[in-house]
């Protein structure tokens, strides 16, 4: 009962922002992204991170910076997706111990991460991306695959918050605190 419950809500939540989706859904097929063929591979490859950019999660400037130093899969970048090397080893001390509690919004937490980093890589995921330009719904009208790090920037800061909790409730109370 509770799923139908869930999937009753996410429903309504769809109708409500549908006054925010369904115009520029209508304008797509007017638009660059348009007549309901979406944006070409070949486009979406420009702005699709290769997996050496991955690196450039915990050091900003792992594939260089701007210009001829830079050494990434976009076809070029100006500033670098990155949270930086202490969030993703906060990140990495989430997980607590087997069967403890707050398990399931970790493992979401982590999978969306891992997921989203993915789709990041846009093209360089070869047939699996075609795949999903061509079956998920909008997804053919994303131009710029490497928007999706934003969804694993926030995942990993979530991360590294429980990772950071856990590690000061692993030393014990601070001196001094009643």
């Amino acid at each position: 009962s509770r799923l139908v419950l869930a999937a009753g809500a996410a429903a309504l939540a769809m109708v409500i922002a549908a006054a925010g989706w369904y115009p520029p859904l209508l304008y797509g097929a007017h638009s660059v992204r348009g007549g309901g063929t979406g944006v070409l591979l070949r486009e979406v490859a420009n702005f699709s991170h290769a997996p050496r950019d991955l690196l450039s999660l915990a050091w900003p400037h792992a594939v260089g910076f701007a210009g001829a130093t830079y050494w990434g899969g976009l076809r070029q970048t100006d500033f670098p997706q990155y949270s930086g090397v202490l969030v993703v080893l906060l990140a990495l001390a989430a997980p607590g111990r087997r069967g403890e509690s707050r398990g399931g919004p970790l493992l979401l937490l982590a999978a969306a991460a891992v997921g989203f980093a993915a789709l990041a890589l846009g093209t360089h995921l070869g047939p699996v991306y075609a795949l999903l330009h061509r079956a998920v719904p909008l997804l053919s009208g994303f131009r710029v695959a490497v928007a999706a790090m934003i969804v694993t920037q926030l995942a990993l800061a979530l991360l590294s918050a429980r990772g950071l909790e856990r590690l000061l409730a692993a030393t014990g109370p601070a001196p001094g605190a009643a």
